[in-house]
């Protein structure tokens, strides 16, 4: 690791990682100095490219200081920021993402608010619309801030990683060691580029599989290891075949062995009670245990997610049959999970045209990304389904403007809504009963 002769100070700094993309850089600079205005901020710059990257002339009076790495230490070059700052609180973002300008103000707000806050993160709008991660509970990794002391307490960023998936990795160690995340809930949010330079569809789905094989063997209990890192090889092997990315899909599964010895040598398990809340196994069992209370037999899950194993485990324990997986990546076209087919379905009100759902039948969201769920709950919404939450909510601590990602992921169950028995078409004269679309089983 580098270091500089001279600590830089501020209260808040914002580390910038950059690559040899200059113009990304510059852009995202600039959006940097906008957010700092009136804050006691800095901004360092960590550059892991092969060029150096000279310290920007207009910063609007912040101090601003160019690391340069040497060599491409991936996200782990993050961890300069620690050692080259004395910062109460730590923004990382990439070179392509662009924070509002209210980011500075926010985020202290944020952190000021919830005292066991580790992080702060925001929405993020790729060119493609809202990104998410899969798992709702972790946090978007183009743009996090953090309380420096919450970032050195569990280590700091992964040595091992290079990039990819290392957000999940931060967010386990930070939900174990008590701290909470946070997100700003507000509409503008980062713009994230996504410069396609430098991204090889290989090696990411290569060091997708190794980072989350990894992260799996030293986080997870033992008897959900296995389970997860197949879920996680089925889904990168279907991604790599739509993304012609095979080479790397082989390069990650040879690269399976040592990447579980290695998650194995670090190995700090979750406390049960913390795993199911970050993995949400704790929300779809009470909401299989009330679908089944309430004379439910089928469940639809919409969204694969990121443990699809584990769902299909916790329903059909609860005396539950999962029937289908609803998803909208093509890549799961005429495929399934654990021998539960996923149907490829884009969502709207006319998504249905089988007449055999019936009434104990029912659709459960909220085990995607954020995004996915929306767009899955305003579908289900359109269909003429009736929503019911599986628990009361629990009471949020996050501050105004923001959401607690552990609170607010919620499992939502939606049924067909029954008809007025004295109505045309009652119970008096026969069921109606909606139409939605449901494999063969």
């Amino acid at each position: 690791m580098v270091a500089t002769e001279e600590i830089l100070r501020a209260r808040l700094a914002v580390a910038v990682l950059t690559r040899d993309r200059p113009e990304r850089l510059k852009e995202s600079l600039h959006a940097a100095t906008l957010a700092l205005q009136g804050a006691d901020g800095a901004i360092l710059v960590i550059n892991n490219g092969t060029r150096p990257v000279p310290a920007p002339r207009h910063t609007g009076g912040i101090a601003c200081r160019v690391v340069n790495t040497g060599a491409n230490l991936g996200v782990a070059a993050r961890n300069l920021a620690l050692s080259n700052t004395d910062a109460e609180f730590l923004l990382m973002i990439d070179d392509d993402a662009a924070v509002p300008p209210s980011a500075g103000k926010d985020l202290m707000a944020a952190f000021a608010a919830v005292p066991r806050a580790g992080a702060v993160a925001f929405r993020v709008h790729g060119p493609f619309g809202e990104e998410a991660c899969l798992l709702p509970s972790v946090f978007h990794g183009c743009a996090c801030a953090f309380r420096t002391t919450a970032l050195r307490a569990i280590g700091g960023y992964p040595e091992d990683f290079g990039y990819y998936g290392e957000e999940y990795d931060i967010a386990f160690r930070l939900y174990t060691a008590g701290y909470r995340i946070l997100q700003m809930d507000r509409d503008g949010g980062v713009r994230h580029l996504r410069d396609p330079s430098g991204r090889s569809p290989d090696r990411i789905v290569s060091r997708l599989i190794r980072n989350n094989t990894r992260l799996w063997c030293s986080s997870l209990p033992a008897h959900q290891v296995w389970p997860a890192i197949r879920d996680t090889v089925w889904r990168y092997y279907l991604v790599a075949r739509r993304e012609r990315a095979v080479r790397g899909f082989m390069h990650g599964c040879l690269g399976l062995p040592s990447a579980a010895l290695r998650g194995l040598k670090r190995r700090r398990p979750m406390a049960a009670p913390c795993c199911a809340s970050v993995t949400l196994a704790d929300k779809v069992r009470s909401a299989a245990l009330r679908l089944r209370a309430s004379g439910i037999q089928h469940v639809v899950v919409c969204g694969v997610g990121k443990f699809p194993s584990l769902w299909i485990r916790i329903l059909r324990l609860a005396g539950l049959l999962p029937v289908a997986f609803w998803d909208r990546n093509p890549c799961w076209k005429g495929r399934s999970v654990a021998g539960i087919p996923v149907v490829v379905v884009e969502p709207g009100p006319s998504a249905g045209t089988h007449p055999n759902a019936g009434n104990t039948t029912a659709w459960l969201t909220g085990t995607s990304s954020q995004t996915d769920n929306a767009t899955w709950e305003a579908a289900l919404r359109a269909m003429g389904l009736d929503c019911r939450p599986s628990a009361p909510r629990e009471a949020t601590s996050a501050s105004p403007g923001t959401i607690d990602l552990l609170d607010s992921a919620e499992i939502r169950c939606f049924l067909p809504i029954p008809p007025n028995p004295w109505a045309p078409g009652g119970h008096l004269t026969r069921w109606h009963r909606p139409c939605f679309a449901l494999p063969q089983t």
